[in-house]
């Protein structure tokens, strides 16, 4: 089963994407009209309380002055707690013991509740049986070396198709059939569930863009090429290899289109010394199938496969670029702050109240130890969000009418 709420982010990403946006609208909307335009991010006790945090060194610039950003990206261990801290404390102790246990399992054949009392007794994790029903019916076979325990009981459930949550003390209960998890397990509160899908809408639309960038850069460079050799007739699995060699890129031909292939048919010869684009698709037209450039390679694939792709490719690309508009025309607006010593969390509820929109920062965002002196003057409210940029890594967004403020999405896990 999936685990609690934060495992169960990281699904397929336009399908989540598209969940997510439809949540973080609801719930934005709904925190929007409940709370007072002075969000969280203004509430600290140095704003509170009048207080300033300790002087720092300044370069000083046009209208303002930055701690050094080598010093800004790093936490600040004199700030207030984020609104979120306890809460995100409590849920990483919750799981601290499956995250941090590594296992050694070695069961054939075994009744899952025997596998179960060998965890307990060997690592001293806790498992709870919901309804107290017998599965001395399921057995499993599951060989792992050194694997954290929470993704070794995720594997072992999902091969014996139980549904799980993690308990407020830790315990790991396996649910009835059909059971609720919530009324076992830990519901995260608006604020968390909403941060995190805005997350994971940022991770999702970067790697995205990073993508989109890398593959226009790619056809960038070969779309000029003209294809010298000629590629001679032959049935189409031996086309497609002839292809390849005369092109000399990189193909892959996908496995829809590989299975659509019953009666290999014979593909007439292409003439030498065509443009790319046009071999590609005379190659095509002569097959029944399309290409698309995906991954920094050239990727064939069936009509109907290549056409969902391009057409999914086309509304992310406008999608972003819709947010983007959004955004740029809200801090086009000019707004009249300004402050000494101000840290990220200040000078963005600040932002927020002078743009009259919620602010909301992840705990990153919201501990970072840089430091802003802006000059108090009338300016476009880009130039605030281009001055806390130069003084620590953040990524603005706006979204569900939220003006967020978060640490950069971190790099994928296989590099």
């Amino acid at each position: 089963m999936k685990s609690p709420r934060r495992r169960a982010v990281a699904v397929v990403a336009a399908i989540l994407l598209a969940a997510l946006l439809a949540g973080l609208w609801r719930l934005g909307a709904s925190r929007s009209k409940s709370a007072p335009v002075a969000s969280y991010a203004a509430t600290s006790p140095f704003v509170k309380q009048g207080k300033k945090p300790p002087a720092r060194d300044f370069k000083r610039r046009s209208g303002y002055s930055i701690t050094p950003r080598a010093e800004g990206e790093k936490p600040d261990a004199e700030s207030p707690p984020h609104p979120l801290d306890a809460e995100i404390a409590t849920r990483a102790a919750r799981w601290k013991p499956w995250r941090t246990t590594v296992v050694d399992l070695n069961f054939g054949d075994i009744p899952l509740p025997d596998a179960l009392a060998d965890m307990e007794k060997r690592y001293g994790l806790k498992f709870l049986i919901a309804g107290g029903r017998d599965l001395s019916e399921k057995t499993i076979t599951f060989r792992v070396m050194s694997l954290a325990a929470d993704q070794a009981v995720d594997l072992i459930f999902k091969m014996a198709d139980l549904k799980w949550t993690l308990a407020a003390d830790g315990t790991l209960v396996i649910l009835p059939v059909d059971g609720d998890g919530e009324a076992w397990g830990v519901k995260d509160s608006d604020e968390l569930t909403l941060l995190e899908a805005m997350e994971q809408i940022r991770t999702q639309e970067k790697r995205a863009a990073d993508h989109d960038n890398v593959d226009d850069s790619y056809w960038g460079s070969i779309k000029g090429r003209v294809v010298a050799a000629e590629v001679p007739e032959a049935e189409l699995d031996d086309s497609f290899d002839l292809l390849h060699q005369s092109v000399q890129l990189n193909f892959v031909l996908s496995a829809n289109a590989r299975r659509a292939n019953t009666e290999n048919p014979i593909v007439p010869a292409l003439a030498a010394g065509r443009p790319l684009a046009e071999t590609l698709d005379a190659w095509c037209a002569a097959t029944g199938f399309s290409w698309k450039v995906k991954n920094s390679l050239i990727y064939f694939g069936t009509e109907a496969e290549i056409a969902a792709e391009k057409d999914s490719d086309s509304r992310r690309r406008a999608e972003r670029k819709a947010f983007a508009s959004e955004l740029a025309a809200l801090l086009a607006r000019k707004v009249r702050i300004g402050g000494d010593n101000l840290a990220i969390r200040q000078i963005a509820g600040m932002l927020g109240e002078a743009l009259g929109v919620p602010v909301r920062l992840d705990p990153v965002t919201w501990h970072r130890a840089a430091r802003i002196t802006l000059e108090e003057s009338e300016r476009p409210a880009e130039d605030v969000v281009r001055i806390i940029q130069a003084a620590a890594p953040v990524v603005v967004s706006f979204r569900a009418g939220i003006l967020w403020f978060l640490a950069p999405a971190p790099p994928p896990k296989n590099q």
